[in-house]
């Protein structure tokens, strides 16, 4: 009983699986796969260059972790929360512009 206990899977996704089954799997990663969708395919509606760039560099950081999370345990890392934190942010000010904008042109 002993060794179940401190043998953990490296993988993330096969250890949300058994913890916490599909449902509990779906709505980790759903909210996240938003995220990154916003920022990869929305990224054009930012003013600056530097800010299209962020918007990319976390939208590929976050992609990332996401394949990292095959071989990797990473859901106690403070920086992949710092990430998603940040992304979500991003994805707020892009969406804050857009409706912005959409208000103006009317």
């Amino acid at each position: 009983m002993e060794l179940s206990e401190t043998k953990v899977p490296h993988d993330t996704y096969f250890n949300i699986i058994t913890r916490n089954g599909i449902i509990g799997f779906l709505l980790l990663w759903m909210p996240i796969g938003y995220i990154i969708g916003k920022l990869l395919l929305n990224y054009k509606k930012l003013g600056t260059a530097d800010e299209k760039i962020i918007a990319l560099t976390l939208g590929i950081s976050l992609s990332s972790y996401l394949l990292f999370g095959i071989v990797i345990y990473f859901l106690h890392w403070r920086h992949f929360w710092y990430t998603a934190g940040l992304a979500a942010a991003t994805v707020q000010l892009i969406n804050g512009r857009s409706k912005l904008n959409n208000s103006i042109s009317v």
